[in-house]
């Protein structure tokens, strides 16, 4: 199902609060691509891939050759079998608004993440059109950034196979991105989270300055806020995600409550213990929640920038409790 999904469904063992959705099968994507034959494996070992006028050609022909090869009928019904079943379980009439997300083998290892690397669509609605960004989701695996970033990190690039997680969508009055330690300097004490307006595509893509909390992890205490240039925000207007300018009465306050970055920091820790280590967590409060609701967990995945150099920092943590030991004695550092 692709490490995406693989996270989701340990969010929701550990009883976080996930989005219902349901997976496309690896097995989907292979039995689509297998139409193919060896024309995308052609493309690829006959591109110039150390020159990215080269990425972009080999990526713009192998998109062409999805665009036009059509989805298997059995994995169309399956498909949409699976949305009309979960838009009778959210019991929200027609046309259920989903979120489609890549989920691809390679993504959230520890030593090659690829996150932000393959697409999400979001307010997809109708059976037939989550079919299409399904398709689109299997396209992003050729995508000209994708191509590259497995170049470079030497990842097969026929070895990556892509499942897809379609979620019932959240339409978020505010979101971001909460890390379980802190991302500038790996202090596990501290969890970090970013906020903004709206959904979280305003602080993925980088247009907006999220707010910003440190948590002490051990007291549970809020020790700063900082705010943000919070000036646009993503919203649903009608059956689309708009962009739209912020009040400026609303850019000047935090956006989230302190019993709201508490509940969300407490989730964080609770969730940090399940996986057994740091974790980089989306996450977003519905529109029509109250103040103390629990937030949702759209997706979690290992921390990678600190978490590789805990072995490190456990070192450098033994020698200062042994120096601090040898003063308590009143003995000479050696």
């Amino acid at each position: 199902m692709g490490g995406k999904f693989a996270n989701l469904v340990r969010l929701s063992r550990a009883e976080a609060r996930v989005p219902r959705g349901f997976a496309v099968a690896t097995l989907a994507y292979r039995k689509f691509m297998a139409q193919l034959g060896s024309r995308v494996s052609s493309v690829l070992e006959g591109a110039d891939t150390e020159d990215i006028a080269g990425v972009e050609k080999a990526s713009a022909e192998i998109a062409e050759m999805i665009v036009g090869t059509p989805v298997p009928e059995d994995i169309v019904q399956s498909i949409e079998g699976a949305y009309d079943e979960l838009t009778r379980t959210e019991s929200r009439g027609a046309d259920l608004p989903v979120a489609v997300r890549s989920s691809a083998t390679a993504e959230d290892m520890l030593n090659a993440s690829v996150a932000g690397q393959h697409e999400t669509y979001l307010w997809v609605k109708g059976a037939q059109s989550v079919v299409e960004h399904v398709k689109l989701c299997w396209g992003s695996a050729f995508a000209t950034r994708s191509l590259s970033y497995r170049k470079a990190r030497g990842i097969e690039q026929m070895g990556v196979e892509m499942g897809v997680v379609v979620q019932t969508m959240v339409a978020s009055k505010k979101s971001g991105v909460m890390f379980t330690l802190n991302p500038a300097n790996g202090d596990p004490s501290k969890i970090t989270i970013d906020a903004a307006w709206g959904l979280g595509e305003a602080e993925v893509s980088g247009v907006v300055t999220p707010d910003l909390y440190s948590v002490d992890k051990v007291t549970m205490e809020i020790l700063s806020r900082r705010l943000g240039s919070k000036h646009t925000e993503f919203v649903v207007v009608g059956d689309r995600v708009d962009q739209k300018s912020v009040a400026k009465e609303r850019q000047e306050v935090l956006c989230m409550t302190d019993s709201e970055v508490l509940e969300l920091a407490r989730v964080g820790k609770a969730l940090e213990k399940v996986f057994g280590k740091p974790l980089d967590i989306e996450w977003a409060i519905d529109e029509s929640a109250g103040m103390h609701e629990t937030p949702y967990i759209l997706q979690a995945r290992p921390e990678t920038v600190w978490s590789g150099k805990g072995r490190l920092k456990t070192v450098e943590r033994d020698v200062v409790d042994r120096v601090v030991d040898t003063l308590k004695r009143g003995q000479r550092i050696k």
